[in-house]
């Protein structure tokens, strides 16, 4: 539970626990760059961990993953079992609260280090949970995310309702990676065999922005020969229902 701390040039593996968490809200302005988390060294090898790799919720915010310069890079992979990354409402104790305004941009998550290769996991790389203000992506030159996974899961990219079943996640914008392709932006199903590459689920209304009306915000999103891109499923009994979903400017 600190702040104002950058984590850089890191090997982090096999913990019993989760990589790196932050689940309270002393956790904010932390920077974590430059590292190889949930694979050996080399970059290459995935390892084994028993909880999510990365993980921020209980109020932290205002945190950075990864940066616009090639060397805040991370390499993210999630364990066979395990997220790579969860932004979520989850706290260790005490209420519950989202984590809010959390950036993650630059990263290969679920790839290896050469951006050409996916690990394998049966859950979804970044799972987003009822947290606020989350970006990934971006439409600056750098922020790009190559997000890939051989999972046996929802999607690549899951957002949800938040741990209580009352909250959505809001103000969430993905704009400017490429979703179940290479770095190159080349698509294969050892790249990404899930269902769904984005999967969305919300309670009400709540604004979520994937893609954008410029060509630097348009996602490039790849499926794995199962399902569709993009999965839309609206929990709601409000009328008019609306869930403020915009999807805008995508390749797929």
């Amino acid at each position: 539970n600190s702040d104002n701390i950058t984590l850089k040039g890191l090997v982090v593996h096999s913990a019993g626990g989760a990589l790196i968490a932050g689940r309270s809200a002393d956790v904010h302005h932390t920077a974590i760059q430059g590292s190889y988390i949930n694979v050996d060294p080399t970059g290459m090898t995935q390892k084994t961990s028993t909880n999510e790799t990365i993980t921020f919720g209980g109020g932290a915010h205002d945190n950075l993953i990864g940066g616009t310069n090639a060397a805040d890079r991370n390499i993210i992979i999630g364990s066979p079992a395990q997220n790579a990354i969860s932004i979520s409402d989850f706290v260790t104790s005490g209420p519950v609260a989202p984590a809010v305004n959390t950036t993650i941009q630059g990263n290969y998550i679920g790839l290896f280090k050469t951006g050409l290769t996916a690990a394998t996991s049966t859950s979804t790389p970044l799972i987003i949970q009822g947290a606020t203000g989350t970006v990934v992506g971006g439409t600056v030159a750098g922020a790009r995310n190559v997000i890939a996974g051989n999972v046996d899961a929802a999607g690549l990219v899951t957002i949800y309702p938040g741990t209580t079943g009352v909250s959505s996640p809001t103000n969430t914008r993905i704009q400017g990676n490429y979703i179940g392709t290479d770095y190159l932006g080349a698509s294969n199903t050892s790249l990404s065999s899930a269902v769904t590459q984005i999967n969305a689920v919300f309670l009400g209304t709540t604004p979520i922005l994937v893609g954008g009306d410029t060509a630097a915000a348009g996602n490039l999103i790849a499926g794995g020969g199962q399902g569709s891109g993009i999965n839309h499923l609206l929990l709601s009994l409000a009328s008019p229902v609306s869930s403020g979903l915009a999807i805008l400017g995508n390749s797929f």
